[in-house]
C-alpha cells in the first residue's frame, strides 16, 4: 500500500491489521487455530500439499481452498478479507498466515516451486515449509 502525503493509509492498514488479528483470535484462536492457510487445486502442488502439509496444519489452521472462493462470500468472508490484508497482489497461493497472539504476523510463502519435482510435478517450496513448520513449533502449534 503506498502512503498518502499525510500517511492516513498508513494508518488505517495497521488499524485494519489490528482489527482483523483480534478478530481472527476471538473467532479461531480461543480453538486453538494460529495459521490461515490458502491454497488452490492447482495440479502443481494440490496433491502434495493435501497428502503432506494439511494433515500437519489440521489441528491449527483454517483452511481456504482459493478455487472455491467464490464460496466464501458467505461462509469465510472474514477469512477472506484477513487473506487479502496480508497476502497481497500477484502469486499468493499456496500461502499461510501465522497469527500468534502476540508478535508479528507471519507469511509463508510457499507458491515458489522447489527444484526437485516427483514425476513431473512441482512441490512447494522445501525451505519455506520448513520455516512454517519451525515456526509452528516455536509457538506450541
Amino acid at each position: 500500500m503506498f502512503c498518502s502525503n499525510d500517511g492516513t493509509e498508513v494508518i488505517g492498514s495497521f488499524v485494519l491489521g489490528i482489527w482483523l488479528r483480534g478478530r481472527f483470535w476471538v473467532r479461531h484462536g480461543r480453538k486453538g487455530k494460529r495459521v490461515l492457510f490458502v491454497y488452490s487445486d492447482s495440479s502443481t502442488w494440490k496433491d502434495h500439499i493435501e497428502a503432506k502439509i494439511l494433515p500437519r496444519l489440521d489441528d491449527c489452521s483454517v483452511v481456504l481452498n482459493w478455487s472455491k472462493r467464490r464460496e466464501w462470500e458467505s461462509s469465510m468472508r472474514f477469512e477472506a478479507r484477513l487473506f487479502d490484508q496480508w497476502a497481497g497482489q500477484g502469486e499468493f497461493t499456496p500461502t499461510a498466515i501465522l497469527l500468534p497472539l502476540t508478535g508479528k504476523v507471519r507469511v509463508f510463502r510457499l507458491w515458489q516451486v522447489s527444484s526437485k519435482s516427483r514425476q513431473g510435478k512441482g512441490i512447494p517450496s522445501k525451505e519455506a515449509v520448513q520455516s512454517l513448520f519451525a515456526a509452528l513449533k516455536e509457538i506450541g502449534c
